[in-house]
Parts: structure tokens; C-alpha cells; sequence
């Protein structure tokens, strides 16, 4: 999820954001399950992305 500032951002440059978005959905699969829950949560925050969901199918 993106805010409108930035995605005018995107339309004459790359597709790099500036800031981070206002969410991120994170989907666990078995070969990251380790990383899913403890890295990029502190990544994330590194980055100051307000809001992280984990979603795991199991």
C-alpha cells in the first residue's frame, strides 16, 4: 500500500520508492520461516515502515 504522493513519485523515474510504503504483507513459506519472523521484521523497522502483517498459512 502506497500513498498517492508516492506513486506520482513513479511516474517520470524508476521504480524506486523515497519512503517506505504504509504496509507490507509478508507471506511465510517454509524456507523462510526463520528469516520471515525475525529479520525482516527488524529490517522493516530500519526502514521505518509503520505497519508489517506476517501472513502464514499454516
Amino acid at each position: 500500500m502506497v500513498t498517492i504522493e508516492q506513486a506520482r513519485e513513479l511516474l517520470n523515474a524508476s521504480a524506486v520508492f523515497e519512503s517506505p510504503p504504509l504496509l507490507i504483507v509478508e507471506v511465510v513459506s517454509l524456507e523462510s520461516v526463520k528469516r520471515d519472523y525475525r529479520y525482516k521484521r527488524s529490517e522493516y523497522a530500519a526502514l521505518e515502515v509503520p505497519e508489517y502483517w506476517i501472513v502464514d498459512p499454516l
